[in-house]
């Protein structure tokens, strides 16, 4: 992980900071061999899952643009259909990556993610956001 932060001194004792932390990747990739699914808060509380595509070396494939399904099975709903690039159930990965939110319900959830030629990869969301995944 790479971390810049950006200072600025104006007149007088001003001082205005900023920083970002990013992962920059310069290894080569090929082409999507298997998915990665896992499950995350946002800083607003809600649930999302992210799907990542990576090559039969584990290297991420950043311009894959695979086309995925999410589905779900449990107490859980999926917020699809909405129009969206985080709020549909079917949509192509954009920089090698696709999220859609998920309300769990209050209960437990196994969300799933499938394309075509890959094999379909699992990961269980709860009220309490426990993550297991089946591909690490």
């Amino acid at each position: 992980m790479n971390h810049v932060i950006a200072v600025a001194k104006g007149e007088g004792n001003s001082v205005v900071q900023d920083d970002t932390t990013f992962h920059y990747q310069t290894e080569s990739w090929g082409a999507p061999a298997f998915l990665r699914l896992t499950s995350h808060i946002s800083p607003d509380a809600s649930v999302y899952v992210e799907v990542l595509a990576y090559d039969k070396w584990g290297v991420f494939c950043q311009d894959a643009a695979t086309l995925v399904h999410f589905g779900l099975a449990g107490t859980g709903k999926l917020l699809d259909n909405l129009g969206t690039v985080r709020g549909a159930r079917t949509l192509e990965l954009a920089n090698g990556r696709a999220r859609i939110y998920v309300d769990p319900r209050g209960g437990t959830s196994i969300v799933s993610v499938h394309a075509e030629g890959l094999d379909t990869t699992f990961v269980k969301v709860s009220s309490l956001n426990e993550q297991t995944t089946d591909k690490e």
